[in-house]
């Protein structure tokens, strides 16, 4: 469904009234401003109503977690998929549990858990359910996926005996959708299930929803009549925040190019029990800059350890300085004292600037950067040896462009940070954005066309 919303949710709700649609008005979420990106957490509910189940879970959970971040002024769409099966602290609860449990305390507290996970911005809410996904697959004519072998799973329902160019209905394509146990057929009969199971079905999803939003896009503009059927059958169910306003989001993207779809998951390890995963946060910082409107060079403070010394006579200024750190979200050392210092400096080690950089925006007047071996520190820490000239801590980082000039021996120029970091302030380098492809790629994730092979 989340796919459809994609490929049908920017014309389906153009000529059918807003009231139709179900609102969930009590949701807290984050303003934005008109024609900036926004990020709508997309949550695929497992309600069985009207749907064949094949599953075990009884109840209502969130089968599927996306958030898509749309940029009206670019057209571009990102998709970032959230594993069911990763591990995060629940948001009100301080307890570690699967990310898919927040949904069944409430929708708000997926909501804040994302945000205080990840810390990205959840600007709307859109919910979908399994009737929905069917309804929509079949009244687009199926979606067309590529099969080279048979595949099957026992336990969402997926059958497919066919090779080469298979049309899914709405029953086996929510069966695709869901596939966590993927079998394919070899030369010695059926294979083992597909190993990296919820990381794989992620993988198939992306690839079934780019070819979705082609086939969807395709079916609405072509057909008035299909439109009106798809409008009727998206408004049945999907639920919405307050906030998200449709008509706008129509015209927004009303001519939107599937080429303009970028898909993301989110790098992880195993968590050491073999069933749950956990943020792999080092190789995740740059793909959750795409969702929170930074450049992918940003680190984010908690992969940064950062250790105050006061080099002051300030009493106790190393342990507020600490906690104010702690505050933004700093993984901190013990506090201590150095020698004196006239000004503020960052140590770190060679090679990992960036790091001391990235501490130094966030101290009022930027601090000096320097190289410094005999301090104990290792991959990821940096000291903050506070100066005479050290003011305050902000919860805000300065942009790179307006950090102060301390001198050709301060590690800090607007010329020399751009360089060290990869992009950002002056405008003299590019910025790389990160792949879509996050994690190992899974032997069963199929669907796409070979070359010179055309699924329509």
């Amino acid at each position: 469904m989340t796919v459809c919303l994609l490929g049908l949710g920017a014309v389906a709700y153009v000529l059918k009234s807003l009231g139709d649609i179900d609102r969930y008005e009590d949701l807290g979420v984050d303003a934005v401003a008109a024609g900036e990106p926004r990020n709508y957490l997309v949550v695929g509910s497992d309600s069985r109503a009207n749907v064949t189940d094949y599953g075990e879970v009884s109840g209502q959970r969130s089968d599927t977690i996306m958030v898509v971040r749309l940029d009206p002024k670019t057209k571009h769409a990102d998709v970032l998929s959230i594993p069911r099966d990763l591990l995060v602290t629940i948001a009100g609860t301080g307890e570690t549990a699967r990310i898919n449990s927040a949904y069944s305390t409430s929708r708000q507290t997926l909501i804040d858990t994302l945000r205080d996970n990840f810390n990205i911005e959840i600007n709307h809410y859109i919910e979908v359910d399994f009737a929905g996904f069917q309804q929509l697959v079949d009244a687009v004519g199926g979606v067309p996926l590529f099969l080279d072998r048979a595949i099957k799973d026992d336990h969402s329902g997926l059958f497919q005996q066919q090779h080469g160019c298979v049309t899914l209905n709405g029953e086996q394509a929510l069966a695709f959708a869901r596939s966590r146990h993927l079998q394919v057929m070899t030369e010695d009969g059926w294979s083992g299930e597909d190993p990296f199971a919820d990381l794989g079905r992620i993988q198939r999803q992306q690839v079934f929803m780019r070819r979705a939003v082609v086939k969807a896009i395709g079916a609405a503009k072509s057909n008035p009549l299909k439109l009106r059927e798809l409008i009727d059958i998206g408004v049945s169910n999907v639920g919405i925040d307050a906030e998200t306003d449709p008509l706008s989001l129509a015209n927004e993207f009303k001519d939107f190019d599937p080429n303009d779809l970028s898909t993301f998951s989110i790098p992880v390890l195993d968590s050491g029990d073999g069933a749950t995963v956990v943020v792999d946060r080092q190789k995740a910082n740059p793909v959750l800059n795409v969702f929170r409107g930074l450049d992918p060079s940003e680190m984010s403070p908690d992969l940064i350890d950062v250790t105050v010394l006061n080099g002051t006579e300030t009493q106790g200024q190393a342990n507020d300085v600490t906690a104010a750190f702690q505050t933004i979200g700093f993984t901190t050392g013990e506090p201590s004292d150095i020698e004196p210092h006239e000004r503020t400096t960052i140590y770190h080690l060679p090679g990992e600037q960036n790091l001391a950089l990235q501490v130094s925006r966030y101290i009022t007047g930027g601090a000096g950067l320097k190289v410094r071996e005999d301090l104990g520190l290792e991959t990821g820490q940096v000291v903050v040896a506070t100066g005479q000239d050290f003011t305050t801590v902000h919860r805000q980082p300065t942009p790179l462009d307006q950090m102060p000039d301390r001198g050709p021996n301060s590690g800090v120029s607007t010329t020399t940070t751009t360089a060290a970091t990869g992009g950002g302030g002056g405008g003299t380098t590019t910025t790389t954005r990160p792949t879509t492809t996050t994690t190992e790629r899974s032997e069963y994730t199929i669907g796409d066309p070979p070359p010179g092979t055309r699924c329509d």
